[in-house]
């Protein structure tokens, strides 16, 4: 997370292939915008900055730095020199949760964040209806491997008891997921991210980035492209028989 008040550009940080918590620019999801506290980020600083300073021992405090696995901090320290942070207390972008709890909206989802005595690694917040029985804790269950491949993420993870992968990815409708090769539903966690409802057992998770729009936007630019090397081709040749007309 880079909380240098207001002297870089948006997205300069991606330019060197740094992902931030901040988000992209300027195409942000209205859920990622409550779950980090509007433009200026307040959920993100909550408990570790006040008027400015910091505060280490608010750090480990704040949940939404602790889901959205923000691991480092560029924190300014004046003269233009920043320092570097660590948060040991960040999860990792999967993890395995087995006790969960239901809200009615993604506002909800929020303020129960806010709360300094909930403990997100224990208990994900699920937007909505879900179906589980019973809740057991931690019994050792681990994502054994992550890995970003073509269109998607693949997941490996040992789950000792029924549990819930939580992706700290936005949850989108063009998002599709399958466990061991089958489909299965995609909820809303923490108000924006994504989990799976996995049973006990080893497991190949996969999330497929698949957008029906933008696939047939791809098609149609390649079909134009066609025609227009197409009209390219055939001008040019009329061109070049016309000259040798001329020459004859």
């Amino acid at each position: 997370l880079d909380i240098l008040p207001g002297n870089r550009k948006a997205n300069y940080d991606a330019m060197f292939g740094i992902h931030v918590a901040d988000g992209f620019h300027n195409n942000e999801l209205q859920t990622y915008v409550l779950f980090k506290g509007g433009r200026s980020i307040r959920n993100f600083t909550s408990r570790w900055i006040e008027e400015n300073k910091f505060v280490p021992e608010g750090l480990s405090q704040n949940n939404f730095l602790k889901v959205a696995g923000v691991k480092y901090l560029v924190l300014p320290t004046g003269g233009g020199i920043s320092q570097l942070l660590e948060n040991t207390a960040a999860l990792d972008n999967a993890f395995i949760v087995h006790e969960c709890v239901t809200v009615e909206d993604d506002t909800e989802a929020v303020e129960m964040l806010k709360d300094v005595l909930f403990d997100p690694a224990r208990k994900v917040i699920i937007t909505g209806d879900i179906e589980q029985s019973g809740t057991v804790s931690d019994t050792g269950s681990k994502v054994e491997s992550f890995s970003y491949v073509k269109g998607g993420i693949r997941i490996t993870a040992d789950f000792k008891s029924p549990g819930f992968l939580v992706l700290t990815e936005n949850m989108v409708p063009y998002w599709n997921a399958e466990i061991d090769g089958n489909p299965v539903e995609i909820h809303k966690a923490y108000g924006t991210f994504m989990s799976v409802l996995c049973s006990e057992g080893r497991h190949e998770i996969s999330f497929a980035f698949r957008s029906p729009p933008y696939e047939k936007g791809k098609k149609l630019a390649v079909i134009s492209f066609g025609f227009i090397i197409i009209y390219l081709a055939s001008t040019g040749i009329s061109a070049h028989i016309k000259r040798r007309k001329k020459t004859a």
